[in-house]
């Protein structure tokens, strides 16, 4: 019996070791990759997924890591630079300890300054713009031959207050003394960059350890001002800035005769930096650089960025380009020299680096040329809800104000009821009032020239009246692109309008580009409903006169002329018998009195009057309307 008991316990054990075997197995198939095996890296069960409590071992599922931080501009910061060296860093390893050897080219180096935890370093570039441009990533394989990083965290996961060293650039990609250095995460998004000379920070020309070094003080600042951020001072690798440091000790005077030492080859001799001309890129193309997301008002843990994209097939430098809010908001933020953006590139730049400040109850986001024109802007009131940024969706497209933030990153919204597609306006003009409209078209008559709350639209199909409720217009032109969203068709005196509530409702952008927009030709009898909101031409004989109009008729039926005063346009001097050309808007304007309705034919500008003198077309010439007692009668032709 008690052998019996023996086996069945021993049994049991060997079960229970199995048991637990099978499970260490079945973790190490699920261990992250890298990780040793519990063969050759012992580690406490607890780290290995394993609980083991008494009497039994249970199996629990690992964690997930944490999500990477998502870099924002401003998160690492070009912290020191040393492009004239005058002591030995490279034989030490850019370890902060100067070595005894030469001083050349080798001993050059970038510190960047790491400000928030959790960042992945992998991917990122930095760009060296001067007389021979280069760029790579941050590894010893890229723009240096020498990377270090320096304090806690890691490459892969960093933590606050670390450095990491770029020391002896990459091939003869040696800096110059004057130049930009551009530092992007891996989605291109520019994080920081610097300038030094040419009116940024100091020039990196040096006399002596004691200024060797170009670098921010207090340690990390970032104002966006390169100029006050940063000094020249001796270099401090790896470790805070300090001004006025003492030199770091004793270094071997440079020299082109320099021997061989045991640990490498001869170093070269001392270079003399050349200044070059900084590279010319194309400046990009009207509409080629625009907006493309924004957000006014930040949620828990965001801040205000303003996002570019460029549409071109080129990469193009935006220095001198600025960032603004309203006329008379914030100090607009001007790009420094050197600022590229590659083809179908984001950037993004945060408010803790531009300083632009966009208001929650409404504002316009600004981009500005250099000449302080603006070449793109998006005015809206007010802002979206917390945490949800104005965005181009896709990319480059239409504004949509449920944006999810992503700066430098492709644009997404937040889920929401689909809008209704594009109507033809010849469609939806038969459509009753009170249906809603979603239309794009062109500008036939820009605001404030018939009145300042109307414009109208036309398209292939036909022209329409638009009148904005709240808000203002943005700037307009004719011919230039608009779309109109979710607006409601009504009728004013007759005349059918379609009505949008607020400056929501409208995509329009400084960058669009104007097309040439030719008015239909038509019959004077043809000045009614078939032809409401249209822009055309007519040519007929003058048949009366009126203060502020006169007739035209072709045969086919006479039409009125009229003269809105919002157009500055008096009626001209003209006397019936004569054949004149007009274009224009045709407008209803039917009377409470009467229930016929009348039509009219609008100029817009003096342009679009001319007089036929034996065929040939005397552009009319703007002047003061005939004296009343010389305007003859009008006839009795009714409106028609």
């Amino acid at each position: 019996m008690r052998s019996r008991l023996q086996a069945l316990l021993r049994a049991l054990g060997a079960l229970m070791l199995v048991s637990a075997l099978a499970g260490v197995f079945a973790f190490s198939l699920l261990a992250p990759a890298g990780e040793a095996s519990p063969a050759s890296k012992p580690t406490p069960p607890a780290t290995r997924g394993l609980v083991v409590a008494p009497n039994r071992t249970a199996f629990v599922r690992p964690q997930l890591a944490a999500a990477r931080a998502q870099a924002a501009a401003g998160d690492v910061v070009i912290n020191e630079v040393v492009t004239d060296p005058q002591t030995d860093w490279s034989s030490n390893n850019f370890s902060g300890v100067p070595g005894g050897g030469a001083v050349s080219a080798a001993d050059e180096f970038v510190e960047l300054y790491i400000k928030t935890a959790g960042l992945d370093l992998t991917g990122w570039s930095i760009a060296l713009n001067d007389g021979s441009p280069s760029s790579g990533d941050l590894t010893s394989a890229g723009a240096f031959q020498v990377s270090r990083y320096v304090g806690a965290g890691s490459f892969q996961a960093t933590a606050a207050g670390a450095y990491l060293v770029l020391g002896n650039p990459r091939g003869s990609s040696s800096m110059s003394n004057n130049l930009v250095i551009v530092l992007s995460d891996n989605h291109g998004t520019v994080i920081n960059q610097a300038q030094l000379g040419n009116g940024g920070a100091p020039s990196g020309s040096a006399s002596s350890p004691d200024d060797e070094a170009v670098a921010r003080v207090p340690n990390g600042i970032n104002t966006g001002d390169d100029g006050t951020d940063f000094v020249q001072q001796a270099a401090t690798p790896g470790t805070a800035n300090t001004p006025g440091l003492p030199p770091p000790g004793p270094t071997a005077t440079a020299t082109a005769s320099a021997t061989a030492t045991a640990t490498g080859p001869t170093p070269t001799p001392t270079r003399t930096p050349t200044l070059g001309p900084t590279p010319t890129l194309p400046s990009p193309a009207a509409g080629t650089v625009l907006l493309n997301e924004f957000l006014p008002r930040p949620g828990p843990g965001q801040q205000e960025f303003i996002e570019l994209i460029n549409r071109s097939a080129q990469v193009v430098d935006l220095g001198g380009w600025q960032l603004d809010d309203a006329p008379g908001g914030s100090k607009p933020f001007v790009l420094a020299p050197g600022t590229v953006i590659g083809p179908g590139g984001l950037l993004a730049f945060s408010h803790d680096m531009t300083g632009v400040a966009l208001n929650d109850a409404g504002d316009t986001a600004r981009l500005l040329l250099p000449d302080g024109s603006v070449a793109d802007a998006w005015s809206y009131k007010p802002a979206p809800k917390a945490g949800t940024s104005w965005a181009r969706i896709p990319d480059g497209g239409d504004w949509n104000p449920r944006g999810i933030p992503s700066p430098g990153q492709p644009n997404q919204a937040e889920p929401g009821p689909a809008e209704p597609g594009d109507t033809a306006i010849g469609d939806f003009r038969a459509w009753p009032d009170g249906a809603w409209v979603s239309v794009s078209g062109y500008v036939s008559v820009p605001p404030g020239l018939f009145s300042s709350r109307t414009i109208h639209i036309q398209d292939a199909t036909g022209g329409v009246t638009v009148y904005l409720g709240r808000d203002d217009w943005p700037p307009l032109a004719v011919g230039q692109p608009i779309r109109l969203r979710l607006g409601t068709l009504r009728h004013r005196g007759g005349d059918l309008q379609l009505y949008l509530r607020n400056g929501w409702h409208i995509q329009a952008g400084a960058a669009d580009v104007p097309v040439l927009l030719a008015p239909w030709a038509a019959a004077t009898g043809q000045i009614g409903e078939t032809m409401e909101g249209a822009l055309v031409t007519v040519t007929g004989r003058v048949t009366a006169l009126e203060a502020d109009a006169f007739w035209l008729d072709d045969g086919s039926g006479a039409a009125r002329v009229f003269f809105a005063a919002g157009t500055g346009l008096a009626r001209p001097d003209l006397h019936t018998g004569e054949t004149w050309q007009v274009s224009g808007v045709v407008v209803e304007n039917t009377s409470a009195s009467s229930a016929a309705p009348a039509y009219r034919l609008q100029p817009r500008f003096a342009a679009d009057l001319a007089r036929l003198v034996a065929g040939e077309a005397q552009p009319y010439t703007p002047g003061t309307a005939a004296a009343a007692g010389e305007i003859p009668e009008p006839t009795a032709t009714a409106e028609q």
